[in-house]
């Protein structure tokens, strides 16, 4: 929701103007859900996932870019 005040062309009071259109914010960030862990071979599936990818460069950047991997290789599942 976008709130806007507008001019008070009449009154001493400010128009208020609630714009309550979907905004699209492109993918949504990855969310880590604890019950994953409950579920059965999900653990296995990650070390599979992780394992795929070999990422040359700084530790972050490794990490980053593995969990990018993880987060497309879930998506085709």
């Amino acid at each position: 929701m976008i709130q806007k005040r507008l001019p008070r062309p009449f009154s001493d009071h400010f128009p208020i103007c609630l714009d309550t259109a979907v905004l699209d914010r492109g993918n949504s960030p990855f969310r880590f859900e604890n019950m994953w862990l409950e579920s059965e071979g999900f653990s296995d599936l990650i070390k599979e996932w992780w394992g795929e990818v070999q990422v040359p460069g700084f530790a972050s950047f490794i990490v980053a870019s593995k969990l990018k991997y993880i987060r497309e290789a879930q998506d085709m599942e």
